[in-house]
This record gives C-alpha cells, sequence and structure tokens, in this order.
C-alpha cells in the first residue's frame, strides 16, 4: 500500500498545479477584459469575446478538470 502514497502525493501536486493555472486564468480574463490587448497581444485582433472564448474556456475546463480530480482523490 506505501506505493499508493505517492499517487495521492502527486494527485494533490496536481491539483495544487490546476488551481494555480485556474487563478492565472481567472486573472488574465478580467485584465483582458479592462484592456484586451494584455493578454491578446500575440493576436492581430484583439477583442472581449475572444478574451472570454479563449480564457473564459480555460478556467471552465480546469475548473472541470479540479473537480473530477477531487472527487476521484476522495474515493
Amino acid at each position: 500500500m506505501s506505493g499508493f502514497s505517492f499517487l495521492v502525493v502527486s494527485m494533490n501536486l496536481l491539483i495544487t498545479i490546476i488551481y494555480i493555472l485556474l487563478f492565472l486564468a481567472l486573472f488574465m480574463l478580467f485584465a483582458g477584459l479592462v484592456r484586451p490587448w494584455w493578454v491578446l497581444w500575440f493576436l492581430d485582433y484583439q477583442n472581449r469575446i475572444r478574451v472570454l472564448q479563449i480564457y473564459g474556456g480555460a478556467a471552465i475546463l480546469l475548473t472541470a478538470i479540479a473537480y473530477v480530480l477531487r472527487f476521484t482523490l476522495s474515493l
């Protein structure tokens, strides 16, 4: 059973990394709603809809992944 303790530690680390990425995506989302150029400088055309699509989609996806991993860890 000691082999599974490493799995739990790595799952907690993975969840922590996902939460950091989630908060970064939320920060970029709110910053992009103020000035889209700040977060979409790499695109030719920047607007708030694109900010919502890219960073809002990333936030939703990361939230779903964190929820699934938390649920899996609690089993």
